[in-house]
């Protein structure tokens, strides 16, 4: 949850956002997954891919985390990142398979950030891939699962500062030099 606020506020401030949003954008980020928290233990430290009805029981996370943190009054934004960081810019996504610029701005950067994260550690690949191959991914899926733009911008601002990356978690990642 760090490391995918910290990419958001990477992009963030490329983006220019002013420093309430993006203090909105990090602190959404940082909650993105909440949802999670109420799941079974034993789906949380699953080695290995889920199964068909665990992959299905998970998909709940993002309507889950929207009710934890409704009565906080939080701003809307907050909830939209929970709500809908697993919205891919094809419409493929999941809760609600929207699409495109229908998904609200934040929410598409977290989408991106958070992946970016899972690259990067051995979340969908064992192992890890490099930043290298990260950001290859990225802008594989740019159009697909991540908006173009959001994709190609953050990509290059990764490029640019991959030396002060390690701050922000990728140290024990492999790079290639």
């Amino acid at each position: 949850a760090s490391r995918v606020s910290d990419y958001s506020d990477l992009l963030g401030r490329r983006l220019n956002l002013s420093e309430a949003e993006r203090n909105t954008l990090t602190f959404g980020a940082f909650l993105h997954d909440i949802g999670k928290v109420p799941a079974e233990d034993r789906l949380l430290h699953k080695t290995g891919k889920l199964d068909a009805r665990e992959q299905e029981a998970s998909k709940h996370h993002p309507e889950i985390g929207a009710r934890m943190i409704h009565p906080m009054n939080l701003p809307a934004e907050v909830s939209q990142i929970i709500s809908y960081h697993h919205e891919w810019y094809d419409g493929s996504g999941y809760p609600a398979g929207l699409q495109g610029q229908g998904i609200p701005s934040f929410a598409r950067i977290v989408c991106l950030t958070q992946e970016f994260d899972h690259f990067m550690t051995d979340y969908h690949t064992s192992p890890a891939l490099s930043l290298e191959e990260a950001v290859a991914e990225v802008r594989r899926q740019a159009g697909t699962r991540f908006d173009p733009t959001l994709a190609e911008l953050f990509t290059r601002v990764v490029m640019e500062t991959k030396a002060s990356l390690p701050s922000l978690g990728t140290s024990s990642r492999r790079t290639t030099t």
